[in-house]
């Protein structure tokens, strides 16, 4: 039988560090077979809309009891982009690549991917404008 199996309505409470704004969502249970993706015991939940980027404190809340833990979450402003320069590039990989759009700045160790096997790339420079980048070899 799962942990959690049982539970009347788990919540996940979003928290600003000054204490000043609350938001609580209903989290959904999710059951991982074991040996599968995930946890056997998990809870799954929407991160509400929040007024600003910034930090917050994470407690869930089970069968009407609040327990406090040590989970950071991180708003971030919306990410969107707009146009990736150039869209293509030889195989040998080292083309300089430039992402625009907006939201970038507040990715926290940002990585890019590229080719058929999503190979990671560290940015050489973020801004909240753009993402500067060179593109990999292609195996």
């Amino acid at each position: 039988m799962s942990k959690l199996e049982g539970l009347i309505k788990p919540v996940i409470r979003f928290t600003s560090p000054d204490g000043k704004i609350t938001k609580d969502v209903e989290a959904e249970l999710v059951h991982y077979p074991p040996g599968t993706a995930g946890p056997p015991n998990a809870m799954a939940v929407h991160a509400p809309e929040w007024d600003k980027p910034g930090d917050a404190k994470i407690s869930i809340a089970l069968n009407g009891e609040d327990f406090e833990g040590d989970f950071d979450y991180k708003f971030t402003e919306t990410i969107s982009h707009d146009s990736i320069f150039p869209k293509a590039g030889p195989v040998t990989g080292e083309t300089p690549v430039k992402i625009t759009g907006s939201g970038f700045g507040s990715i926290d160790n940002c990585v890019v991917r590229f080719g058929a096997d999503l190979q990671k790339v560290h940015p050489d420079a973020v801004k909240s404008d753009c993402i500067d980048t060179m593109s990999t070899p292609t195996p």
